[in-house]
């Protein structure tokens, strides 16, 4: 059960998620691109992706508005220290010209591992609980 209060704000995310993400999920999850797997509403340190794949160290931000606000230059700048790309698509991009921007994350993901991407983005300790995990969850997988 998720308690803690980053966990209760993806949930929340999931849930207030716009059409756009909804969709762009749709195509992203299972591994349905490029047999990548994609999480949603990814606590990464400070921020929230709209969609992390850990495998090429990729973040796929949906926008409301083309433009970058004010916090997202520090944002991408904190991301592309730690070794991820961050991808940001327009929603009605999304709702309009979907395949085009598939063939954008695709090609994004392709180049990522042509790049030799590392496996493991580089977190500060504690930013990111991504494969974290207690005794007792380790316990639970292992039966």
């Amino acid at each position: 059960m998720c308690t803690s209060t980053p966990h209760r704000f993806a949930r929340l995310l999931r849930r207030q998620s716009s059409d756009a993400q909804c969709l762009l999920w749709f195509h992203l999850r299972d591994r349905r691109l490029a047999d990548v797997e994609f999480r949603r509403a990814q606590r990464m340190g400070l921020f929230d992706a709209d969609f992390f794949a850990l495998e090429a160290a990729l973040v796929v931000d949906v926008e409301a508005a083309p433009a970058p606000g004010p916090g997202d230059a520090f944002r991408i700048r904190w991301l592309e220290r730690r070794g991820v790309r961050v991808l940001r698509v327009w929603s009605h991009d999304v709702l309009v010209r979907t395949d085009q921007v598939l063939d954008k994350i695709h090609a994004a993901v392709l180049a990522r591992r042509h790049d030799a991407a590392p496996t493991s983005p580089r977190w500060p300790p504690g930013a990111c609980t991504l494969t974290a995990q207690t005794p007792l969850q380790a316990v639970a997988r292992a039966r």
